[in-house]
């Protein structure tokens, strides 16, 4: 019977929640150690502020498409001469974010009438900012038109799930070509 009763004590719920704290403490222990030592692995805080922005950089309203893939150092391969010689409107921006590190925002960019129609869009991609604050250089183009009409292209940095737009970059008005 002795051994029946030191088998049910090894077993009884306190001894089993103790070990489990212990292990736990050492655990902890040693992952605030190691933070100490080497701070550069320690998860940074979430940022208490959040934004983004867009700012112009080289604005061309009128290309041919060899010369925005020139540009942009893109191959002209499997193209055909009428393709290349298209026009285009073109704008390279820069974007900074602060507090989005990880996170998906979904860039998309228009091309709009002026009188607020929208004529062509870019299916969004996504920027993920690689820490806190971050920024980088894209750009967007759109066929130009045909007519006359007055235009501008417009690029928008949206929250993660595309719903609130963070910020609105227009390029400068333009004419649509002949």
């Amino acid at each position: 019977m002795a051994d029946s009763e030191a088998s049910a004590r090894k077993r009884s719920p306190m001894m089993i929640v103790a070990a489990i704290g212990t292990i736990l403490t050492v655990v902890s222990a040693a992952i605030g150690l190691l933070f100490l030592l080497v701070p550069a692995i320690k998860p940074e805080p979430p940022s208490p502020t959040r934004s983004a922005k867009l700012s112009a950089g080289d604005f061309a309203p009128n290309l041919s498409m060899r010369q925005m893939l020139d540009r942009t150092h893109q191959s002209t391969a499997g193209l055909t001469r009428h393709e290349l010689a298209a026009r285009v409107v073109f704008l390279r921006y820069h974007f900074e974010t602060v507090g989005y590190k990880g996170q998906s925002l979904p860039v998309e960019s228009a091309l709009i009438r002026g009188n607020g129609d929208q004529v062509e869009e870019e299916t969004p991609f996504s920027v993920e900012p690689e820490a806190n604050q971050d920024s980088g250089t894209w750009f967007t183009w759109a066929p130009l038109p045909r007519d006359r009409a007055r235009y501008r292209l417009v690029v928008r940095i949206y929250e993660p799930k595309l719903v609130v737009p963070i910020y609105e970059l227009q390029s400068h008005a333009f004419r649509g070509g002949r």
